[in-house]
């Protein structure tokens, strides 16, 4: 069992320990290559393999990318990975035979090249052999679905023989690459590296390493609000010198500049910071902007605001093509982002799924955390992805989807009779304040895994467009997702941004400036680990851990945060019911809760105005974790007991939802 104020002090050192030595705004980061273990190069695997296009310099530059490696469940049993650096080798795309690489290729096509192949109907392990057997010393497989970034790959039948370094890029890169070598074939170089060059000055940013901002996308009109402290600037950077020189007077620049929707660029501000040595031996160093500063009194409305790094030092850098790096934040009306968004389609982008490592009976709540500063408005609707292992592309059946807004209550939680705010999130201090259900008819070509779903967001009574946010107030904004469900043996995984990195920021912050900064709720352990638990069983206190810090225990590391940014956006309106009356919804009669609170079991008291297929009962308690949840068939008038006996004393929410329509009411346990 986790005791609350064990955990309280673990953060603290965790996140705040860095910064009580910090002299400067300049240190070297923990790195740890895997969890609970030190690897043998550990900052090699900080950074993990370097992908990038060297020429033409139209696409020049890194590139996301997922390596396969020897691993005996994904059937890559005779992999090599990169050792040695492959420098500007050219790629080759086959299109006299079979461009997805299903087919052999002609033998010596391929000598000496990078093989490229789309992905296609044929397994990864095929293409690879296939570019293997044409003499490719490397083969780049490009994810095929529109938006879609680099995956895992599965050998298959013939991965288990593939020696050459293997690779997935996302699909707007293989565009990009396809296009270019299309134009002039033979005109496309690569440079694949587990680290650097063999270059004596080669300084260049960590790939996704550069401090983004709070969210891709806000209104204008909480940016405009002056003086609050998540909305501030901060511009920093995770460098590394991958050459073999020491490098003097390191700086790192920053020019961050706005353009109204409209207008014209104005530079807002302009900061950098220096190091003065930095050292040869395989080393990052995290540099930051003493300055944080906010933005406030330069935005009129809606519009851009651009941020550009530069890195530079007192030696001519031998490649410069990674010592630049640039992003944008949108200002818009009413959206809300904290990963990409695409305007044209008016979805987030989810080029990647994730789900934890839970047990195939579990649901779990993942979604991202949000800053509002000016509230008095209300939320309108959330839009998520998700997709399945075993049922890509089906049109789903048979089952709801719930998506939750919790509302974080510093210093509420009842298990610390003392407990005061302390900008640290614990079990216990989430507040359930909206909810909205998608039922899945099967019947909508839309409602397929893989697609885009939006739910208007309801209060406890089920009344879109009457949850008000308020003001300088932090919001957790998750579906819910099956690990199963009707019809599916699969596991179930959450849309996420695959490029976006929030770990920069929260690490700059809390190292540097000594604030805490939630980009989103994430479970102990790195990406894809057994440790990844997002519930535990009831009667355990289990508290989720904030996905970032600088240990290798109970926590995770950079290489693992990259490309995790929950897709989840959401909208706001301000036409809102303004009577402040909630009725219930018109498919409810009545429903009670009792006794409340309660010691050892809940009832839920509930009648409908007429008999539904299926109703179903959720408890969620105040760390967002999923209790339990029971459905029961052919229901218009019954009593359900819940047992709470197991439970810690707390507050906890149970939903309802019948035939798609949806309520919910707290109650707290007390013993």
């Amino acid at each position: 069992m986790k005791y609350f104020n064990s955990l309280k002090r673990y953060l603290l050192v965790t996140f705040l320990g860095a910064a009580a030595v910090a002299n400067a705004q300049t240190q070297q980061p923990w790195a740890y290559g895997y969890i609970g273990t030190d690897s043998a190069n550990y900052y090699k695997d900080y950074v993990g393999v370097r992908f990038q296009v060297t020429s033409p310099l139209s696409i020049a530059g890194q590139k996301n990318c997922v390596e396969a490696n020897n691993n005996a469940a994904d059937g890559w049993t005779n992999m090599t990975v990169v050792t040695t650096p492959l420098v500007n080798v050219p790629i080759v795309m086959n299109h006299t035979a079979d461009s997805l690489g299903g087919s052999t290729f002609p033998a010596g096509s391929m000598t000496g090249k990078i093989c490229v192949i789309w992905r296609g109907v044929t397994e990864f392990g095929q293409k690879a052999s296939n570019a293997e057997a044409a003499g490719a010393i490397a083969c780049v497989i490009i994810n095929d679905v529109p938006g879609g970034g680099p995956l895992g790959m599965l050998a298959g039948t013939y991965g288990g023989t593939v020696s050459i370094p293997t690779f997935m890029i996302g699909y707007a890169d293989g565009q990009a690459i396809t296009a270019a070598y299309a134009d002039s074939l033979g005109s496309v170089t690569l440079t694949i590296t587990p680290w650097g060059l063999d270059l004596g000055n080669d300084l260049g940013f960590v790939p996704s390493g550069y401090a983004v901002w709070h969210d891709y996308a806000i209104p204008a009109n909480q940016v405009m609000a002056p003086g609050k402290v998540p909305y501030l600037g901060l511009d920093g950077a995770f460098v590394a010198n991958y050459g073999t020189n020491t490098e003097t007077n390191t700086n790192l620049s920053a020019n961050v500049s706005y353009t109204p929707t409209g207008g014209s660029a104005t530079t807002i501000y302009t900061g950098s910071e220096t190091l003065a040595s930095f050292p040869a031996i395989d080393s990052i160093f995290a540099i930051y902007d003493t300055m944080q500063y906010d933005m406030a009194s330069h935005i009129t409305g809606p519009g851009t605001i651009n941020v550009a790094y530069t890195i530079s030092s007192d030696s001519t850098d031998q490649n410069p093509s990674d010592n630049t790096a640039s992003y944008s934040i949108y200002l818009t009306d009413s959206l809300y982002s904290k990963g990409r968004y695409d305007f044209v389609n008016n979805h987030p982008i989810a080029d990647n799924y994730e789900a934890p490592g839970v047990s195939t009976t579990d649901f779990y709540l993942w979604g991202p955390m949000y800053y509002v500063a000016n509230g008095h408005v209300a939320i309108n609707n959330v839009t998520w992805s998700m997709t399945s292992s075993t049922d890509t592309g089906v049109i789903l059946n048979g089952f709801s989807i719930g998506a939750y807004v919790f509302q974080w209550v510093d210093g509420s939680t009842l298990h610390n009779s003392a407990n005061v705010p302390d900008s640290i999130i614990e079990n216990g201090e989430l507040n359930l304040v909206g909810g909205g259900i998608y039922p899945f008819g099967g019947t909508n070509p839309a409602d397929t895994s893989g697609g885009f779903f939006t739910v208007a967001i309801g209060d406890s009574n089920g009344n879109t467009a009457t949850v008000l946010l308020d003001s300088n107030s932090w919001y957790f904004v998750a579906p819910e997702l099956p690990v199963s469900a009707s019809g599916d043996a699969g596991t179930w995984f959450l849309g996420i941004d695959g490029s976006m990195n929030n770990y920069p920021r929260t690490y700059g912050r809390a190292n540097f400036h000594d604030y805490i900064e939630y980009p989103f709720i994430m479970w102990p352990g790195g990406c894809q680990q057994g440790s990844n638990l997002l519930s535990a069983s009831p009667d355990d206190e289990f508290a989720w851990v904030l996905f970032g810090g600088t240990s290798n225990t109970d926590s995770v590391i950079f290489n693992t945060q990259v490309g995790l940014v929950p897709a989840v956006p959401f909208t706001t309106t301000s036409h809102f019911n303004t009577t402040g009356v909630s009725t219930l919804n018109p498919a409810f009669a009545s429903i009670q809760l009792y006794p409340n609170p309660t010691a050892d079991y809940i009832n839920a008291a509930l009648s409908l105005n007429q008999t539904a297929q299926s109703v179903t009962y959720t408890i969620i308690d105040a760390s967002a974790r999923v209790i339990s949840k029971v459905v029961h068939n052919n229901v218009m008038s019954e009593t359900y007991t819940f047992n709470t006996n197991k439970l810690p004393n707390g507050n906890y929410f149970m939903t309802i939802v019948a035939d798609g329509k949806q309520v919910f009411r707290k109650f707290t346990v007390i013993r």
